[in-house]
C-alpha cells in the first residue's frame, strides 16, 4: 500500500528499499516496469498525473538537497547569490548527512517560522562548519 504522505513519495532519492519495495512510501524499486494489461496501463497513467512532478534536471542527492533547501528558504534567484549554482558551489564539499542534519534542525525549531530566519540559520551553520574545517 502506498503512503502518499511519506517524504520520499514521488522523489528520486531518500527511499529505504527492502525486497524491491520502499518501507516508507511503498513504491517499487523499478518504477519503469511494463504494465500487465490495459487497465494497469490506464491506472499507471492516472497515477503519474496525480503524483507530484519531479524535476528532471536534478541528477544527484546533493541537487535534491539544494532544491529542497532553496524552496524552503524562498529563494528564486537565477544568477548570483541565492541561485541553484550558488548553493551547489558552497555545499559541494559538505557531507550530505550534515546538510540533512542542518535542515532537520531548522525544520524542528519552532522559532524559525519565516523563510528568511531559516535561511540565516542555515548559512550560520555552514559558516560554523567551515570554520571547524
Amino acid at each position: 500500500m502506498k503512503n502518499t504522505k511519506a517524504d520520499c513519495y514521488g522523489q528520486k532519492f531518500g527511499h529505504d528499499y527492502a525486497g524491491g519495495v520502499c518501507l516508507k512510501c511503498g513504491g517499487e524499486q523499478n518504477p519503469f516496469k511494463k504494465p500487465d494489461s490495459f487497465s494497469r496501463a490506464l491506472w499507471s497513467g492516472l497515477e503519474n498525473r496525480i503524483r507530484r512532478k519531479v524535476n528532471t534536471r536534478i541528477h544527484s542527492e546533493l541537487h535534491e538537497l539544494v532544491d529542497k533547501a532553496r524552496k524552503d528558504f524562498g529563494e528564486t534567484a537565477t544568477k548570483g547569490k541565492g541561485s541553484f549554482g550558488f548553493y551547489l558551489r558552497m555545499l559541494k564539499r559538505v557531507p550530505t548527512s550534515t546538510i540533512y542534519q542542518w535542515l532537520a534542525d531548522i525544520k524542528d525549531s519552532p522559532k524559525l517560522n519565516t523563510p528568511l530566519s531559516r535561511r540565516k540559520v542555515f548559512w550560520w551553520k555552514y559558516k560554523q562548519w567551515k570554520s571547524d574545517q
